[in-house]
């Protein structure tokens, strides 16, 4: 998604994609559901002991844990379109 918006709009974001942009991180959460039961369900059912202090190392620029009962995503900050292509 990120790669086809840089080509779509190189010459408004800086032509090679360069252009600076004050990106901090990303952190999305996602409420997990059940299959079978159409229901939510825990985050810390699933991940037991994987909160903010023991994360899931998923790639080098990208961890998992439990937020309460949401699935938390962490990933590294990015200050051009170019670097967040990369990630």
């Amino acid at each position: 998604m990120v790669n086809s918006f840089i080509e779509n709009n190189k010459e408004e974001i800086g032509g090679d994609g360069n252009l600076m942009v004050p990106f901090t991180s990303s952190d999305p959460e996602v409420l997990l559901i059940d299959k079978s039961t159409e229901l939510p369900v825990s985050a810390i059912r699933l991940l037991p002991e994987h909160g903010k202090s023991n994360k899931i190392q998923i790639s080098d620029s990208q961890q998992m844990f439990y937020d309460n009962v949401l699935l938390e995503f962490n990933v590294k900050p990015a200050s051009t379109f170019t670097e967040l292509k990369k990630i």
